[in-house]
């Protein structure tokens, strides 16, 4: 689930840990989407367990999980 939102990142809640996806939010409405994400930015797990990489395929995961949750809450993201 999103935890938070930020004009330079989303964090993701995954089972007992977390993940912050880098990117950039837009002025909504202004016919861009609400926020871009950066799939490249995604590398390792937040602490505690930084030292845990994210696999090619958990990546994935994670991208999909975040577009399920832009759809449930109606928030535009788009992946670059």
């Amino acid at each position: 689930m999103i935890i938070r939102m930020e004009r330079g990142y989303i964090r993701l809640k995954i089972g007992d840990k977390t993940v912050t996806i880098y990117g950039e939010a837009y002025i909504p409405g202004s016919g861009s989407p609400d926020f871009v994400a950066y799939p490249k930015s995604i590398k390792a797990w937040d602490p505690p367990y930084e030292n845990e990489k994210i696999e090619e395929a958990t990546k994935t995961e994670i991208v999909e999980i975040l577009k399920a949750e832009a759809t449930k809450r109606n928030i535009k993201i788009e992946f670059e």
